[in-house]
């Protein structure tokens, strides 16, 4: 039995299936505060509180037209 063709849906048809999400971009940083408070300077809103897990700091930022964006410190600056 062949399985049915896939068809993804363009990106702009996708974000109106989803509420409120859209892709998320990732990014390490080397300095926490000063990512967030350059991110605020633009225009972008925290998603929720910075969170400190035991391998680093971490931030949702969500750009002033919705976009998520990820940022995270790791507790090791070595790799950065």
């Amino acid at each position: 039995m062949t399985p049915p063709p896939f068809h993804p849906a363009p990106a702009c048809e996708c974000s109106v299936l989803l509420s409120r999400y859209s892709p998320l971009l990732c990014f390490d940083v080397p300095d926490m505060d000063h990512a967030v408070q350059r991110a605020l300077g633009m225009g972008g809103h925290l998603d929720g509180p910075i969170k400190y897990p035991a391998h680093g700091a971490v931030a949702s930022i969500r750009s002033p037209d919705g976009h998520m964006v990820g940022l995270f410190q790791p507790d090791d600056q070595e790799g950065l």
